[in-house]
């Protein structure tokens, strides 16, 4: 059984990055960024600030958290429902957030993401051969992490086997870093641009065949 789309994996977390230079006006702006975050007037949202970060969070029982540095700023999200969503949210919130603190040049763009396979869901797997021998060579594959570059993309693979926590069913981690470096720097006019690029490498078939490659072999 084959992976033909990416929702047939569990998304567990997600995390959207970008990095700037000269941020520091973060420090004077940092009041005007929390102001943002008040989607209920009655209640403002909870936050801790230091000189260099500010990490905001809109409620206690809110599964998204967002992180303004000197030079970053930092989008996580748990349970995530749908990548497309993930990107507009991100989008919305960064260019907001460079408005304010008036930056314009950014040097990186990253998308983390961890997404699940249940070893249970088919026995022709790679992975399940490895992690269940019962010849003389007994081996305990850990993790396997590879590079490949995809659609001008860096992307970083790190698989591992995982238990669930409420019952002992092993399942494989595929923790996938994507980034791109921008030497000559990126304006913040064309990032939603970038990320679609990003956001089409995560749906693309190369990707797909990446993920069952790793999988099946």
């Amino acid at each position: 059984m084959n992976i033909t789309k990416l929702n047939q994996l569990k998304h567990v977390e997600s995390f959207l990055q970008i990095n700037f230079t000269k941020g520091f006006k973060y420090i004077d702006k940092a009041g005007e960024i929390v102001n943002l975050f008040f989607t209920k007037p009655e209640r403002e949202p909870l936050y801790i600030m230091d000189q260099r970060q500010l990490l905001i969070r809109e409620s206690e029982n809110s599964k998204e958290e967002f992180k303004i540095a000197v030079n970053n700023f930092w989008y996580h999200k748990a349970d995530p429902e749908n990548l497309n969503d993930l990107k507009n949210i991100f989008f919305s919130k960064a260019i907001k957030i460079t408005q304010i603190v008036e930056v314009d040049k950014l040097t990186r763009l990253g998308w983390r993401n961890y997404f699940i396979f249940e070893l249970s869901q088919t026995n022709n797997l790679f992975f399940k051969k490895c992690f269940e021998r019962e010849d003389k060579i007994k081996l305990d594959l850990l993790q396997i992490v590879f590079n490949r570059k995809i659609k001008g993309f860096e992307c970083r693979f790190e698989v591992k086997k995982l238990e669930k926590k409420d019952r002992k069913t092993p399942v494989i981690l595929f923790d996938v870093d994507i980034s791109k470096k921008y030497e000559g720097y990126l304006n913040t006019s064309i990032l939603n641009s970038e990320l679609d690029k990003l956001y089409q490498l995560l749906e693309s078939e190369e990707f797909i065949k990446t993920i069952n490659y790793t999988l099946f072999g």
